[in-house]
C-alpha cells in the first residue's frame, strides 16, 4: 500500500522514476511534429502541426513551417491555402506573392495566378519584378498572344538592359500566335539601329519574306509554305520548292499535302509521287474521296509512282467505269503497283471496262 501511494504521488508532482517510459499518446504533439520532419515523414508532420493548432490562431512561424511541410510533400492546394493566409498579413512581401502564384499554377489556376501579381504590377516599386513573373506564367500556359504583350509592355522601359531580348521574345510569341506582321515589327524595333549578327540576319530576313512574301532561298519558301495566310503566297512558295529537291522536302510536301488550298495540294501530290517513297502512301491514300476531282487524279497517279499493295483496296473504290479518265489513271496504278496487267486495249469500251472493275475485284479478293 505505502509503495503504491509513493507512485501516486510521484505521479502527481510530474515527476517519475528514469526508468519509467512516458505513454506514446501523451507525448507533446510538437516533439511529435519535429520528429516526423526530421525523418520526412512530411504527410504525418503535417497532421501533427494541424492538432496543434486546433485550439489557436497561427502564429508567422507556424504558418512557414506548415508551408514547408506542404511543399515537400507536393500538396500544392495546402501551400495555397497556408500562404494565402501568410500573405494576408504580410501583402507587400512580393517573394511571397510570386511563391503564392506559382503556387496557383500548379494547381491549374493560371488566370488567377497572373491576377494575383498584377496587383503587384500597380506599384512602381515592383511593378517591373511583378510583369516579368506574369511573362513567365503566360509562357508556362503557352498563352503566346498575352505573354507578347507583356513582354512589350516590360520593353516600353527604355532603361532596361535586356529590352532588346524582351522585344525578340515578343516577336517569337507574335509569330506563334500567327501574327506575323506583329512578330516583323517587333524583331525590327529590337534589331533597329544595330549591327546585325548572320544569325539575327537570317531571322529578320525570314520574317520579312513572310511578311511580304518575298522569296529569295529554299528557307524562305518553306516559312511562307507553313506560316502565311494568303493561299496565293503559299502557291508561289511550293512553286519555288517544287523546282528542284532540298533537304526534307518530303517531309515539307507531306504536310502541305493538307493545306485549304487545292492548288498547293495538288502540286504536293504530284512532287511527292517523285521525292517520296512507300512510306509516305498512306497519306495520298487518304486524301482520295477529295470532292475536288482534278486533285483526285493527281493523288491516284501519284500512288502509281509510290504505292503498294496497303493502297490497292482504296485504288479499287476509284475504278469507276463510267468515268472513262479516273478509270485509266485507277488502272495504271494499280498495274504498277501489283504488275499484273489484264485487257489489251489501252482505252476500253464502257462494257470492257465494267468487266476489267470485276476481273480487277476478283483478283483482289483471291489474293487475299
Amino acid at each position: 500500500m505505502k509503495h503504491q501511494l509513493f507512485l501516486l504521488l510521484l505521479f502527481s508532482c510530474g515527476v517519475l522514476p528514469a526508468q519509467t517510459e512516458i505513454p506514446e499518446p501523451q507525448k507533446n504533439l510538437e516533439h511529435l511534429a519535429l520528429e516526423a520532419e526530421q525523418k520526412e515523414n512530411w504527410e504525418e508532420a503535417a497532421v501533427y502541426l494541424d492538432r496543434l493548432l486546433q485550439d489557436g490562431r497561427p502564429s508567422e512561424p507556424w504558418l512557414k513551417r506548415r508551408i514547408h511541410v506542404a511543399e515537400e510533400s507536393r500538396d500544392w492546394e495546402a501551400c495555397v491555402y497556408f500562404r494565402t493566409a501568410l500573405l494576408k498579413r504580410f501583402p507587400d512581401r512580393l517573394n511571397l506573392r510570386i511563391d503564392l502564384a506559382d503556387d496557383l499554377q500548379r494547381t491549374e489556376r493560371g488566370t488567377e495566378a497572373v491576377l494575383l501579381m498584377e496587383d503587384a504590377v500597380s506599384h512602381p516599386e515592383t511593378r517591373e519584378a511583378a510583369l516579368r513573373v506574369v511573362l513567365v506564367l503566360q509562357e508556362r500556359e503557352e498563352r503566346w498572344l498575352d505573354a507578347a504583350l507583356t513582354a512589350e509592355r516590360l520593353s516600353k522601359d527604355i532603361s532596361l538592359t535586356d529590352r532588346r531580348m524582351l522585344l525578340q521574345r515578343a516577336s517569337r510569341h507574335r509569330e506563334k500566335t500567327g501574327d506575323l506582321q506583329g512578330a516583323f515589327e517587333n524583331m525590327e524595333k529590337a534589331l533597329d539601329g544595330l549591327t546585325l549578327s548572320e544569325n539575327e540576319q537570317r531571322i529578320l530576313s525570314r520574317l520579312r519574306a513572310i511578311q511580304t512574301g518575298e522569296i529569295k532561298n529554299v528557307d524562305d519558301a518553306v516559312n511562307l509554305l507553313r506560316q502565311h495566310d494568303s493561299a496565293d503566297f503559299r502557291f508561289r512558295a511550293v512553286l519555288y520548292l517544287a523546282q528542284e529537291r532540298f533537304p526534307r522536302d518530303v517531309g515539307v510536301f507531306l504536310a502541305a499535302l493538307n493545306d485549304s488550298d487545292v492548288r498547293i495540294q495538288r502540286i504536293c501530290a504530284q512532287e511527292l509521287s517523285q521525292r517520296g517513297g512507300p512510306q509516305d502512301a498512306p497519306y495520298l491514300a487518304i486524301l482520295l474521296p477529295t470532292a475536288n476531282r482534278e486533285l483526285r487524279l493527281d493523288l491516284i497517279r501519284g500512288l502509281g509512282g509510290i504505292g503498294t499493295q496497303g493502297e490497292i483496296p482504296a485504288l479499287l473504290e476509284f475504278l469507276d467505269p463510267e468515268d472513262r479518265e479516273a478509270f485509266r489513271a485507277v488502272r495504271q496504278s494499280l498495274e504498277k503497283i501489283s504488275g499484273q496487267s489484264f485487257g489489251l486495249s489501252l482505252d476500253p469500251s464502257l462494257e470492257q471496262r465494267k468487266a476489267l472493275r470485276q476481273t480487277w475485284t476478283v483478283w483482289w479478293n483471291e489474293t487475299l
